[in-house]
């Protein structure tokens, strides 16, 4: 079984093959959405401090990333060439 793994900011990486979507961190219902998620342990802040720019959406779990949803596809469409 192969495994890569996809940068997505500050040293943390995600299953790439486990990525379901990855939306954009600045509209309300999202940011709402993450506040409730927080108390459930379903959410991991790879953000290091920074500001959370994209959510990476995995089956199991959200992932809050300070890389923007295009730099992260960036990372990945140069992973596959």
């Amino acid at each position: 079984m192969s495994f890569e793994f996809v940068p997505i900011g500050k040293g943390n990486f995600v299953n790439q093959g486990r990525i379901v979507g990855i939306v954009r961190y600045n509209s309300k219902p999202i940011q709402k959405m993450v506040r409730d998620l927080k108390k459930s342990g379903k959410i991991i802040d790879a953000t290091g401090g920074e500001r959370t720019r994209s959510l990476v959406i995995t089956p199991s779990y959200l992932f809050l990333s300070p890389l923007l949803p295009e730099e992260l596809q960036e990372i990945m469409e140069k992973m596959s060439e």
